[in-house]
């Protein structure tokens, strides 16, 4: 009974924190609303020589506050082109920060006369355009309204899920002991187990012929890219690998002349520098800032190569353990014959030092027994001399 009454508390507490913290008592946009958006935006006080103004169409795809743009630019002197963009979105003050390799702005969205709108300021133009501003595409859907509405309804129901939970637990006089059934562990998936292989592959558009490599650092914070683009390998330098696998641009050099994945015109204010951007998952190299390019390849990540690589790294650990006993084995086989050889002529040596001990103590025997005899025979002819002498007297 009182493990009911403190669930219920924990329920009551859940439900007043999320309704004073909830975003729909500020000015706040979930993510989910931004998602897969269209919008259309201007930029009209470009201070350059020709361009004055831009309008840009952009598609917003937003998942966990991690956005990618992709879309359209072009300029009052008759311009365009294809642009691509990566950034963070702030849901608590509907802040975005985005950014690709040729310009950067930030800004925030608002409601305004039943739609929304947005407006923000370049940090960064290749024609030095200052502000940015402009309101969804299509129809005008209030994306702060909708908001309100699905947070309202959410906290609705988790008000009748706690007052129905409160009732349940004051009706039951005698709840059944029931055992606690814990939530299983979910395992939390972060970046370097994402990036636990030391090399990325990716596969190229088809017909261009062309992969990409990402080797990542053993701390996780830095990659360094390889194009393959035809018969070209671009090698390029190493960049910061941002959160949420955001990759920072890398530079790999200049597009060689050849390269068959190199555009014939280059447009105006574009260079012939290959960089690589985008995320772990999708990645484009090329050197498209909003302004022209000479290259553009798209590449997606091989999602068996690091289980391939984990099996080619198993059966060269198999392959470096069998080569390691084989090697330990003919090494024990070598120091056994050593030590047998060693035995064996040491035994040698003993057995001959025996034998030259044995042939010289009977060597002396022998003399000695000589020198005896020889010592008894003149003592013979000694007394036998003696003898005569004595019987001539």
């Amino acid at each position: 009974m009182n493990k009911q009454w403190l669930n219920l508390r924990l329920g009551m507490l859940i439900y007043v924190i999320f309704c004073f913290s909830h975003p729909v008592l500020g000015k706040a946009l979930p993510s989910r609303f931004l998602d897969n958006t269209e919008w259309t935006l201007t930029s009209d006080d470009c201070h350059h020589e020709f361009v004055s103004s831009y309008e840009y169409n952009f598609k917003f795809t937003v998942i966990q506050n991690r956005v990618e743009m992709t879309g359209t630019w072009e300029h009052d002197r008759g311009r365009s082109g294809d642009t691509r963009a990566f950034g963070i979105f702030n849901p608590r003050n509907g802040s975005l920060n985005l950014k690709n390799r040729r310009w950067a702005f930030k800004g925030r969205f608002y409601p305004k006369e039943n739609t929304t709108y947005f407006k923000g300021k370049f940090s960064d133009h290749p024609l030095d355009c200052e502000a940015i501003e402009g309101q969804i595409s299509g129809s005008n859907r209030d994306l702060y309204a909708e908001a309100k509405i699905e947070i309202r309804r959410t906290i609705e129901a988790k008000r009748k899920a706690v007052e129905e939970e409160r009732r349940s637990v004051r009706v039951k006089r005698m709840p059944k002991v029931t055992k606690e059934v814990r939530p299983e562990p979910v395992a939390e998936v972060v970046r370097k187990g994402l990036i636990s292989a030391k090399t990325l592959y990716y596969r190229g558009e088809t017909g261009t012929n062309s992969k990409l490599e990402i080797r990542i650092s053993p701390d996780g914070k830095f990659y360094t890219p390889t194009v393959f683009s035809g018969k070209y390998k671009y090698k390029c330098k190493s960049a910061k690998l941002l959160p949420n696998e955001v990759l920072d641009f890398a530079e790999c050099g200049t597009i060689k002349a050849n390269d068959p994945n190199r555009d014939d015109e280059v447009s105006y204010g574009g260079d012939e520098t290959l960089v690589v951007e985008g995320d772990l998952n999708r990645v484009q190299a090329g050197n498209d800032g909003g302004i022209g390019r000479g290259m553009k390849l798209e590449f997606v990540r091989e999602k068996l190569s690091v289980i391939s690589q984990m099996k080619a790294a198993e059966k060269a650990r198999r392959k470096a353990i069998a080569e390691a006993k084989r090697k330990a084995v003919e090494e024990k086989r070598r120091r056994a014959i050593a030590e047998a050889k060693r035995k064996a002529a040491e035994e040698a040596k003993r057995r001959a030092l025996a034998e030259a001990k044995k042939k010289a103590a009977e060597e002396a025997r022998r003399r000695a027994l000589a020198k005896a005899k020889k010592a008894a025979e003149e003592a013979k002819r000694r007394a036998i001399a003696e003898a005569k002498r004595k019987a001539s007297e």
